[in-house]
């Protein structure tokens, strides 16, 4: 897994330019990822200002490419307290944002996900032992055409931190995006 480092005040990683860099390598007909992540302590220490609280941020992904805001289906993460860190759905289909809780999940452990957009739902599964969680989404399916929807030119995201506020302390996080 690959270290990412948040200075406080900021929104992206200090190796940002690596992370821009394997951002923009296409991807082909993509329709699932895996992600494996840990979440340093630090992570969990943003309870200072409750906005911050409530806003989700981005740990990684797909989205259609260049259109992230557009279409996209991404993992994001919020501190619920000093031990815990809350997982969930964060999309945008056709410029309509969705962000749904998915699960609590403890700082210092290594999960893995896998994330599986088929026959217009979005599937869910892994992480460990401890916590087990599914999800089923069928936004992706467009009634009209009754086809799949499928992002046949995509780009990786990569963590970015916040909606509108940066980070209030330096934090870390370890992450692997798989496709």
């Amino acid at each position: 897994m690959k270290q990412f480092r948040f200075k406080k005040g900021h929104h992206y990683p200090t190796n940002w330019f690596w992370v821009m860099l394997r951002a923009i390598v296409p991807l082909f007909n993509v329709s699932m990822f895996s992600i494996e992540f840990r979440f340093d302590k630090s992570c969990a220490n943003e309870l200072a200002d409750p906005y911050r609280r409530l806003q989700w941020n981005k740990l990684g992904g797909i989205a259609q490419y260049g259109f992230k805001h557009r279409n996209s289906v991404r993992i994001a993460w919020r501190a619920l307290d000093s031990n815990q860190i809350e997982l969930g759905l964060y999309e945008y289909y056709k410029g309509i944002r969705y962000a749904k809780y998915l699960t609590t999940v403890n700082v210092d452990t290594d999960y893995t996900m896998l994330v599986d957009i088929e026959d217009g739902t979005i599937s869910i599964s892994g992480l460990s032992d401890d916590v087990k969680m599914s999800y089923h989404n069928t936004i992706w399916f467009d009634n009209r055409i009754r086809r799949q929807v499928r992002f046949s030119i995509g780009c990786r995201s990569y963590p970015y931190y916040g909606g509108i506020t940066p980070t209030e302390v330096d934090c870390s996080l370890k992450m692997k995006l798989t496709t």
